[in-house]
């Protein structure tokens, strides 16, 4: 079995991030990895929703009013219990790992995981729809 390094999320949770320690992978992360903030995690799964949104499945819900009427109330909702999570607290954030931009106690990256489920559940569901294969 090869070599782990252990990189530290800085305070207050101290939690280990455990990956190989092999040539290729030490090459692309480091200490300060741009990858390991909320916004570098967030990013690929938006890109992702929306690559089969647009391209895979062609259902483009995105341009759709009824994807903005249910992304608002799932933002809405976001926006009340990261609120609670973060303000009791329950779940804690490395802040300077985060873009700085705070609704109230929650990072707004937090917002964009919502998007991406919203796009990619929205996505499959317009799919399964539509296609005659699902169909009963």
């Amino acid at each position: 079995m090869g070599k782990w390094a252990v990189y530290y999320d800085a305070k207050p949770t101290h939690r280990g991030v455990f990956i190989p320690d092999t040539p290729w992978i030490s090459s692309i992360i480091t200490l300060e990895m741009a990858m390991y903030t909320y916004v570098g995690l967030s990013l690929p799964f938006l890109l992702l929703v929306l690559l089969l949104d647009i391209f895979v499945l062609r259902t483009k819900v995105v341009k759709q009013r009824n994807f903005w009427v249910i992304l608002a109330i799932m933002l809405g909702l976001t926006a009340v219990f990261d609120q609670l999570f973060t303000g009791l607290p329950i779940v804690l954030y490395n802040y300077e790992l985060t873009s700085g931009v705070r609704l109230w106690y929650a990072p707004i990256e937090d917002f964009s995981y919502t998007i991406a489920a919203v796009v990619g559940i929205g996505s499959v569901l317009q799919y399964v729809q539509t296609d005659d294969r699902y169909k009963r």
